[in-house]
Order: C-alpha cells, then sequence, then structure tokens
C-alpha cells in the first residue's frame, strides 16, 4: 500500500549505495534532511489536529531508529508504514514495511513527547 501523506525525494526511496548513486553523501544528506522536514512537519499537523494518521512512530535498531508512519487508525489497533528515505532505512524485523499493531503496544507511549521526529543530520 502506498503511503498517501508521505512520498519520499526520488533517490533516498531505495538504501544507499555508493557504487549505484551519483550523489556524494553530503547531496544525500540533503535529500535526507529535506524528507526528514517532511515528516516532520506531517507528524506534527497529525499532533495539532488530535488525529493518529500522520503521527510518527520511532523505535530503536542497532544504532539507529526504524520510523513508522501512521496511515490508518482502526478501533484498537493501527496501520504503520516504515518510512523510507530517512538515513540507514532501519525496519522493526517484526514490523517489517508494514503492520498493524495494537495500540496498547508499549511504543505508542512516545505519542506524547516530543519532539517524535528529531532531526537526525543536522
Amino acid at each position: 500500500m502506498k503511503n498517501p501523506l508521505y512520498t519520499p525525494v526520488p533517490g533516498t526511496d531505495e538504501p544507499f549505495d555508493p557504487k549505484a548513486t551519483p550523489l556524494s553523501w553530503d547531496e544525500l544528506k540533503l535529500l535526507y534532511n529535506a524528507n526528514q522536514e517532511t515528516v516532520h512537519r506531517i507528524d506534527k499537523a497529525a499532533r495539532l489536529a488530535g488525529r493518529m494518521v500522520g503521527r510518527i512512530v520511532q523505535c530503536g535498531v542497532a544504532d539507529g531508529y526504524a520510523t513508522y508512519m501512521i496511515i490508518r487508525e482502526n478501533k484498537q489497533s493501527v496501520r504503520l508504514q516504515m518510512c523510507p528515505g530517512l538515513g540507514d532505512d532501519y525496519m522493526e524485523f517484526a514490523w517489517g514495511f508494514e503492520a498493524t499493531v495494537m495500540k496498547s503496544h508499549w511504543v505508542f507511549e512516545q505519542l506524547d513527547n516530543e519532539p517524535l521526529a528529531p532531526m537526525l543530520f543536522r
């Protein structure tokens, strides 16, 4: 399912491969920051509107974070989709690219913490 709220900048929607990209790391970093700004803006708008759809959920993976956006809300669960183009593009092993997760899951405790999507590359 395509995320209706977030589309990464072209060139950042695949994991970084230095042999396959003509861009330098500094150029990619600018694109990743643009994606991070977009995700942060969507999360902030959803938070201010009191909606769960559009909120960002992050969970620790390896030496970074897996970043997911809530793309659908049900009564007791939400549908999450990974946000590609944010650097390492870590994925939560149990969730994969997209998953339905119960609202009682521990990761939703962070929805009251700010900021949910810190600027990673500043």
